[in-house]
């Protein structure tokens, strides 16, 4: 469908610039001919890649357990972060702090590509980087607050009530 897109050519009001009112043909269901099939493919293709990364990122993660675990790393950290502070309280913080730090810097590159750049791509964003880099600083502030509070409430189970801490934290 090349069909130029009518635009309402009233006065700007004070709430914006005039809207765009697209064909009846490619509203869903509103024409003859249904969605635009380009359109669709497009989608199409978007929603594979973004699936492809997500199960990328999800066998990063995995392994990155199992390095922690099976690799010892999680054991030498702890090690790093007891001969910081004795204070268990501290020492949880700091082990929360370091794999969140971490997993983030890792996760950066992919996180960067899937939600940014490749919305621009498919012209589904005009977020500035400035705008995208804002809102993932304020994600990373929130989610290290209630994770290292939330790790913080299950170590404190784990000390205080090491025979039921998972109901409790269930």
């Amino acid at each position: 469908m090349n069909a130029a897109i009518p635009v309402d050519s009233s006065p700007v009001s004070p709430e914006g610039p005039p809207v765009a009112h697209p064909p009846a043909d490619t509203i869903a269901g509103g024409g003859k001919e249904g969605l635009d099939p380009e359109r669709q493919r497009l989608a199409r293709q978007y929603a594979g890649i973004q699936r492809r990364f997500f199960f990328l990122d999800l066998g990063i993660s995995a392994l990155l357990v199992y390095l922690l675990l099976a690799a010892g790393w999680s054991l030498g950290l702890r090690r790093v972060v007891e001969g910081v502070s004795i204070n268990p309280w501290i020492v949880v913080a700091l082990y929360g702090v370091v794999l969140g730090v971490g997993y983030t810097l890792i996760s950066l590159p992919l996180n960067f590509y899937t939600g940014y750049t490749l919305p621009h791509r498919y012209h589904l964003s005009t977020q500035t980087l400035g705008g995208w880099t804002l809102d993932n600083l304020k994600e990373l502030a929130l989610s290290a607050l209630f994770g290292l509070a939330g790790l913080e409430l299950l170590y404190w189970l784990l000390r205080t009530f090491p025979d039921y801490w998972w109901l409790l934290m269930a």
